[in-house]
């Protein structure tokens, strides 16, 4: 057999003792390919997705590679070959990833026994997983966790109406309060202590998410390439190690906090003095780490790790929830039903039986990870050689699979752009169960699945029971670090759902009051002052998403010099548009250098286009 695609070629044949025909491959020069596609920048290493998609349609649905290093690299898109993959990753699945967190720990035995679960492999990981999973996974320990839970969503939620601007609804730098909230949720969940930073901003809580990030943005980097950390102290890891002496220095603070703490109860408890409510106590997922026999070095790991993975996942994650369904306002209605019924039986509070029976929320969420999963795939190291469609897989390559690509194909999903979370509901036709894994499957699936679900699902219903949220901005996308990004600023305005709501299909055939007009004036000076985009193409992208989301899109002034106005100059308020209207006659032929743009209107929005004839 010739050679298939550049990156997989057939050197000959092999039978082995079943009759069964192998293949074994022959490099044809992957990395002169490899980098010569990437000198024409077609391949990204920040749009992974959009990579592994090219290599699809290119090379077909497996691909081998030869990185620097000497790392071979193998990509598989059929769920049928991953499934085989995770049929043979054995009892200790082997991983290479955060190996220079690796190294940062074992050159550190004062502060840490093992690397961590994170980049330790074989028996050694397998015995601290053994005892941290059932701590973490456990359901009652995290159900436990549900009460404390919901009183940080509900506060979240709260916070949300309060600073948020008056009038227009929108949340300035949300991400970050996304991120303040779910660190509030995995320290409640874990230590079950109250941080309070959702209201009173400190420093080590700002240095806590810094270096969350920064340890998740260097993973990549440092796990490819020549890793010339491993001989001297690079660039890039002396950042990773400040990063991590500042986790390492908090975690340890929480620990030996939570230890003095117990201790001070079971001396009381030997004196008599608990009594009533305080001997009901349950006990944290951290006092269960202290009985569980590891020891106090591993248990400082293993809050590190459980903080590093929480934060920015759950931040990134619920921002992409909030975005489909803000770009789908019928889903979020059905949602919001849904999350009012169930909390309408709780007097508000979700509780275990609250999330039991919604069903639509999980549907949802289901989807979202379909469309915006937490990352590319999985990444294993084969301990053994293997045969993958027919091919002979040599031990020690390291294969990853391209979830995200294949999340979005047709062929596995009809209408595979679309949002529709009742593809996953009970009528629906089963998708293939390898082909949407958010947590990963099999023994070295996410410790901690459980309670992200749950911290998930909790804020979620808290919010939209209350709000309804609109995205403002263009298509969102993602860059491709260790966990997936978003690659823009989160434009969501947040209002009360108590509120009468006109739907946004267009105008109502009824004359605005003069108010209105004289608003839309003052509004629109606003935007005149608005910087335009330096990505012409998401502006392009905002105005076709305007129309198809049935947003009437309203008179831009910018620059003349500028081909398309920017996404925040596009005013999507109905009750505005006519005194935007005004503001063009106004300035048409006042300003100097300035052009008025009117961005076309789809033919569900007749009543627009007369409105904009007609002044």
């Amino acid at each position: 057999m010739g050679d298939m695609n550049g990156h997989i070629g057939i050197l000959g044949e092999e039978v082995n003792g079943n009759g069964i025909l192998l293949l074994n491959f022959v490099e044809a020069n992957e990395l002169e390919i490899l980098n010569t596609t990437m000198a024409e920048g077609r391949y990204s290493f920040s749009r992974l997705h959009h990579t592994g998609r090219l290599k699809l349609q290119q090379f077909g649905p497996i691909v081998r590679e030869k990185l620097p290093g000497n790392v071979s690299l193998l990509l598989l898109f059929d769920p049928e070959d991953i499934e085989v993959m995770y049929a043979k990753e054995g009892r200790y699945p082997y991983r290479r990833s955060h190996t220079a967190l690796q190294k940062y720990r074992l050159d550190r035995p004062h502060m840490f026994s093992t690397g961590g679960l994170l980049p330790t492999n074989g028996k050694h990981w397998w015995e601290l997983r053994r005892r941290a999973q059932k701590s973490l996974s456990r359901v009652s320990a995290v159900t436990s966790r549900l009460p404390n839970v919901d009183e940080v969503c509900r506060e979240f939620a709260e916070v949300v109406g309060k600073v948020r601007r008056e009038g227009s609804g929108r949340v300035a730098h949300f991400m970050e309060l996304q991120k303040r909230v779910f660190l509030e949720l995995t320290i409640t969940s874990l230590l079950d202590v109250r941080l309070g930073n959702l209201t009173d901003h400190n420093e080590e809580v700002e240095a806590l998410m810094e270096a969350a990030q920064e340890s998740n943005n260097l993973t990549i980097p440092t796990d490819n390439g020549l890793q010339l950390w491993h001989y001297v102290d690079t660039s890039m890891y002396r950042r990773l190690v400040r990063a991590q002496d500042t986790m390492y220095r908090i975690a340890l603070k929480y620990v030996e906090a939570k230890d003095d703490e117990v201790r001070h109860r079971q001396q009381r408890e030997k004196e008599g003095e608990v009594e009533g409510t305080e001997r009901k106590h349950t006990k944290s997922v951290l006092e269960s780490f202290f009985e569980s026999g590891l020891e106090d070095r591993d248990i400082v790991g293993l809050v590190s790790d459980t903080l590093l993975a929480g934060i920015d996942t759950g931040a990134y994650t619920l921002s992409y929830v909030l975005y489909c369904l803000a770009n789908n306002p019928e889903k979020q209605d059905l949602l919001a039903t849904e999350a009012k019924r169930l909390l309408g039986t709780s007097s508000g509070k979700v509780t275990t039986g609250v999330l039991g029976e919604a069903r639509y929320l999980k549907a949802v969420l289901k989807e979202t990870y379909r469309l915006h999963p937490v990352s590319i795939g999985v990444g294993r190291m084969l301990q053994d050689n293997t045969v993958i469609r027919g091919f002979k897989i040599p031990k020690d390559t390291v294969v990853v699979t391209q979830n995200q690509v294949s999340s979005r194909l047709p062929q596995y999903f009809p209408e595979p752009q679309h949002f529709l979370p009742e593809r996953w509901l009970h009528k629906a036709p089963p998708a293939h169960p390898f082909l949407v894994l958010p947590f990963g499957h099999g023994p070295r699936s996410c410790i901690g699945r459980r309670m992200a679900e749950q911290n998930l699902q909790t804020v979620i219903l808290q919010l939209i029971s209350r709000y309804r949220v609109r995205w403002m901005g263009g298509e969102l996308d993602c860059v491709s670090n260790l966990i997936n990004e978003p690659d823009g600023p989160l434009e969501f305005t947040f209002t009360d759902r108590d509120r009468p709501h006109t739907h946004r299909r267009g105008l109502s055939g009824r004359r605005k009051g003069a108010w209105l007009e004289a608003a839309g004036v003052c509004v629109g000076g606003f935007f005149i002052r608005r910087g335009l985009s330096q990505r012409p193409d998401e502006n392009q992208s905002a105005l076709e998403n305007s129309v198809r989301r049935g947003l009437p899109p309203a008179c831009v002034w910018v620059p003349s010099g500028a081909a398309r106005p920017s996404l925040g100059q596009i005013m999507t308020n109905c009750t505005m548009l006519k005194g935007l209207c005004i503001l063009h006659k106004m300035l048409q032929k006042k300003v100097a250098g300035w052009k008025c743009h009117k961005p076309w209107v789809g033919p569900t929005d007749p009543c627009i286009t007369n409105l904009l004839k007609n002044r």
